[in-house]
């Protein structure tokens, strides 16, 4: 239900600031007694739809669920700068459809990598065709 743009509509049709209030009382109105009765017309239409929809809230049983728990542990990644077999060894060897690129950070102790973004599986096959 989509109040605010309801509203201007309607006070722009009128051509008149004085019915502001009592226009904007009136559809709020209409609103919470329609969220009392059903779901607004779009999120009907998501439904008879089929559409997928991720709710605002996610399932009771995946509330706690972090991203170690379901991310895979052997990682593949790849450098900046990287060789042609390398990268086709990688293709071949993986199914992935998005690797990590990645370069080293020289800012911390252990040395660990930073990641620069991902590249697709895709973006690879057009780069080593060319």
């Amino acid at each position: 239900r989509m109040t605010i743009s309801i509203t201007v509509i309607v006070v722009e049709s009128t051509t008149s600031l004085s019915y502001l209030l009592p226009i904007a009382l009136v559809i709020m109105t209409a609103k919470i007694v329609g969220d009392m009765f059903n779901d607004g017309i779009y999120d009907m239409h998501i439904e008879l739809k089929g559409y997928p929809f991720l709710s605002e809230q996610p399932p009771k049983r995946r509330e706690r669920l972090q991203a170690r728990h379901i991310m895979a542990t052997d990682i593949k990644t790849v450098s900046e700068v990287e060789q042609v077999g390398t990268l086709l060894k990688l293709l071949r060897g993986t199914k992935h459809n998005g690797f990590p690129v990645v370069a080293p950070d020289r800012t911390s102790r252990g040395c660990q990598p930073r990641v620069l973004g991902v590249i697709l599986r895709e973006q690879l096959a057009i780069i080593l065709a060319k």
